[in-house]
């Protein structure tokens, strides 16, 4: 049976990211035809009460090409980062993009990372961190075909935790028995990353905390 949607978009928010939802709705399926978003919640029901006349207006533009689900692991102790790469989504398309919540999309992903694939000879669009690290680290952005990361493997053996976020997406697709390629240095971003951790200029309050902080200097507001 043929999907309906070429592409699937699936993201989380947490309190902490709900003012990205519905900018990362909209600029995702602006810019991406046949395309549907998914937004896993932490508290779903809250966001919908606080957001009610902007998801009204994303209805009234896209239809029903996204969708607000309740994360299976929001109240859990698992790192909030990788709750995106272990949630099984609503919506099924021919192909997954697993991204982060405060990136605004302005390209078309399809286009840009399934001639990654083509040119790459690879069965998905990323690329290793650290891949000489003990514990080797995909990015955070991950492009495949959906049949290809679902259904999940068994998620007993990893520490969910404790382990980066990024090394369970590579412990993930190894128990999968995809094929890696280490040498891939092409992971596109497709978009502007308006973080929480980063100003206007690029500059991260993030692991250079005690150098820079945004609190003082232009900021993205809500």
């Amino acid at each position: 049976m043929q999907e309906r949607f070429e592409l699937l978009f699936l993201v989380y928010a947490d309190e902490k990211y709900e003012l990205f939802v519905t900018p990362y709705i909209w600029f995702a399926l602006s810019t991406n035809p046949e395309s549907a978003v998914e937004v896993v919640l932490k508290n779903k029901k809250g966001f919908e009460e606080k957001r009610y006349e902007s998801l009204k207006l994303l209805k009234k533009q896209f239809g029903d090409r996204f969708r607000l689900t309740q994360s299976t692991y929001g109240n859990s102790n698992i790192i909030p980062n990788t709750i995106r790469f272990i949630e099984t989504p609503t919506i099924k398309a021919k192909h997954l993009y697993i991204g982060d919540i405060d990136i605004l999309v302005l390209q078309n992903v399809m286009d840009v990372h399934t001639e990654i694939m083509e040119v790459n000879d690879m069965s998905y669009s990323n690329k290793i961190r650290n891949k000489d690290d003990a514990k080797p680290r995909m990015t955070g952005l991950h492009f495949c075909k959906y049949d290809d990361y679902y259904p999940l493997p068994p998620l007993d053996g990893i520490s969910l935790e404790t382990e980066n976020d990024e090394h369970v997406l590579y412990l993930l697709l190894r128990a999968k028995n995809i094929d890696i390629n280490y040498e891939n240095r092409t992971r596109p971003l497709c978009g502007l990353h308006v973080s929480l951790n980063r100003d206007p200029f690029g500059r991260t309050s993030g692991f250079c905390n005690k150098s820079f902080k945004t609190t003082n200097n232009v900021k993205w507001g809500d």
